[in-house]
């Protein structure tokens, strides 16, 4: 789990103010799934409860269906599934409205999303 970890924090270090340490203590509540594509890690999944987050590594592109496989357990569990995206982020929001996300939320540094039905074909 170190290399996902490594990866993980490889992404977010420029932009935070914490420590590796303290970045790591902080994903001990998610559930952690790598994906691996030709024994190399491809995308990271993380769920806490009907949240969701996903990120790619090596060049692969997530798609509309990747998403809607991981959010089908999240709504059959919970009715729905909420995930935040970056404010700058233009491009992922977009890939969230097209999955059937709504914006609940805007923060400084956030939009959050939510689904409550079905994703979209």
């Amino acid at each position: 789990m170190n290399e996902v970890i490594d990866a993980l924090w490889s992404q977010i270090e420029p932009d935070v103010y914490i420590t590796r340490e303290q970045f790591a203590r902080g994903l001990e509540e998610w559930e952690i799934t790598p994906i691996r594509i030709g024994g190399e890690l491809a995308y990271v999944t993380l769920i806490r409860g009907p949240e969701l987050h996903y990120t790619s590594f090596g060049g692969h592109r997530i798609s509309p269906g990747l998403i809607r496989g991981w959010l089908a357990p999240l709504l059959e569990r919970y009715g729905y599934a909420t995930t935040r995206t970056p404010r700058e982020e233009l491009r992922q929001q977009r890939l969230n409205v097209l999955i059937g996300g709504r914006v609940t939320e805007e923060s400084e540094f956030f939009v959050h999303f939510r689904l409550d039905q079905k994703c979209r074909s």
